[in-house]
């Protein structure tokens, strides 16, 4: 099978979207979690597919195009938004940008991603996320969480309680506990391991930001200085 840090990254990405988002994108959760969250949203189901109307919800699952094996028509994008032929950073919230937001899962359809086979490449992921989300917002980091919608005023608060949900300890602990038991895998005590090592990294850069320091921009694999 595949080593569990790829499917933690199937499942939530990072420690930080699952605090915020809590939806699974992995099956058989996906589906579960969505309807969880978002079950007076559900406008058609059958056997093959279930149909979320999200076009008036403020509060959006995490849904990005450059991930999940995405497919768009081009053409179509660039007609309705233009923006996106001089501003690419847009594209993996394109799905955000829709008037009309109506999401189409379907129940057999599985796709898993592999990502990273090691706690060495996937740390080194996390690392670029957030230093990309702290110091280089209209970059890459625009691409990501920085400038993703991020809906209700309470739950723009979401961010800023990472921090405390991790240090705080005791909320963290009960969260692993609580996916160890949802998943049915002990190996979930690694969300601790994680959620701590992304809240450390996110506080030390916060820090060396606040006193003027400023990394390198490097490629996602970190071999290649881009400014």
């Amino acid at each position: 099978g595949l080593p569990f840090v790829n499917r933690y990254i199937n499942e939530y990405g990072d420690p930080f979207s699952y605090f915020v988002y809590r939806v699974s994108k992995r099956d058989p959760f996906f589906l579960k979690d969505m309807k969880r969250q978002f079950l007076d949203r559900i406008s058609y189901e059958d056997h093959e597919c279930c149909v979320f109307n999200m076009t008036d919800e403020k509060n959006l699952p995490l849904i990005e195009l450059c991930a999940t094996g995405s497919i768009i028509n081009k053409d179509w994008f660039k007609q309705r938004i233009p923006e996106l032929e001089s501003e690419p950073h847009l594209i993996p919230h394109i799905f955000y940008l829709l008037k009309s937001k109506e999401l189409v899962l379907f129940k057999d359809d599985i796709l898993l991603h592999y990502s990273a086979d090691s706690w060495s490449g996937y740390s080194k992921k996390l690392k670029w996320r957030i230093k990309n989300n702290i110091f280089f917002q209209k970059h890459a980091g625009a691409g990501g969480f920085s400038g993703r919608p991020n809906g209700s005023k309470l739950f723009k608060l979401r961010k800023y309680l990472f921090l405390p949900y991790c240090f705080g300890v005791l909320p963290l602990l009960l969260d692993t506990v609580r996916l160890i038991v949802k998943k049915r895998d002990i190996r979930f005590y690694k969300h601790f391991c994680y959620a701590m090592y992304t809240s450390g990294y996110i506080l030390a850069y916060q820090v060396l930001k606040l006193f003027g320091f400023s990394p390198d921009f490097l490629s996602y694999d970190g071999s290649k200085k881009i400014q």
